[in-house]
This record gives C-alpha cells, structure tokens and sequence, in this order.
C-alpha cells in the first residue's frame, strides 16, 4: 500500500502494521473495529480521511478486510433475516460509521476482490457494473444486504441504499 509522501515514517509503519493486524488477526469484531479506529484516526491526522455518503453500488469489500476472507452469501441473508424480524438501528450497526479504504486506481485490488468474492458466491448480488470508488473495511455485509434488498426491490425508486461512512 502506497501511502503519501507527507506520512512521516512511524507513522506509515504503524498503518502497514495495522493493515498487516486486520488481515491475519484473529476472527474478532472488536479487535477489528478497534484496528480500523486507529487507522482513521492516523488518516485524518495525515489529511487523508474523509467522511462522505457512498451509494451502495459503487462499494466494494476491501482485500484487507476480515483477515482477506470478505464475506459470506448466507451471513448477508442471515443478517436480513434479523433485520426483518427485529429492525434495524444504524446506532448498533456501526456507532462510528461505517469504514472504507479509497479503491487505488493503478492495481484495481478492490474491484478484483469484489469481483471474486461476488462471483463466487451464488447467495450475493451481482457485482457492480461500474467500478468500486472504495472498498468497505466495516460494515461489509450490511452494505451487501443494502445491495440485496435494492435488487429485489429494484422497482421502489425511493429505496435509499447509501452508507455514510469514513474513507482513508
């Protein structure tokens, strides 16, 4: 991961360590979430975090998340399933929002990954026709349920399926 010259060095080590953590740590939310706190925090001391309304179609699932495993068709229905029955709070959800990592525009990393993971598994939407802008780090399975549900609903206009969340 290229990151901006400004950077100054123990920082960039500890951004790389941080990505290294979030890709071969342990399967733990908390530990995750507590990862990609720090990230941003270190994105926006540096100028390149910022905190913007993505549609969920133009999201991908970041190569860096959950240790490189992304997600699971049956985890999104299941997810959906539990929305149905007991609601949905964006407060539970991600209480400091969603994250994401800006797509890089020469290697294409999330795009491939996307591309993969939604290819692979039958249980989840296509992928996007258009390339992602960025690469969810949290959050990845609603924003696939979001993208579930438009699909099937594809015909209510007003169906609003956008993540605000924070981009490094």
């Amino acid at each position: 991961m290229k990151l901006p010259d400004s950077w100054t060095a123990p920082d960039q080590a500890r951004f790389e360590q941080l990505c290294a953590l979030g890709t071969a740590g342990a399967d733990d939310d908390a530990k995750l979430v507590s990862l990609t706190d720090e990230m941003l925090a270190l994105a926006a001391l540096h100028g390149a975090a910022a905190q913007m309304t993505i549609e969920c179609g133009s999201m991908g699932i970041s190569p860096w998340n959950r240790q490189r495993k992304g997600l699971a068709g049956a985890d999104v229905h299941e997810l959906t399933g539990k929305v149905e029955h007991v609601g949905f709070s964006w407060a539970r959800v991600a209480p400091h929002g969603a994250q994401a990592m800006q797509e890089d525009p020469v290697t294409r990393a999330t795009q491939a990954f996307t591309e993969r993971l939604l290819n692979e598994d039958p249980l989840l939407p296509d992928a996007p026709k258009s390339a992602p802008v960025a690469g969810s780090m949290g959050c990845s399975h609603v924003n696939q349920m979001l993208r579930l549900l438009k699909h099937s609903h594809h015909t209510l206009d007003a169906f609003d399926s956008r993540l605000n969340i924070a981009v490094a």
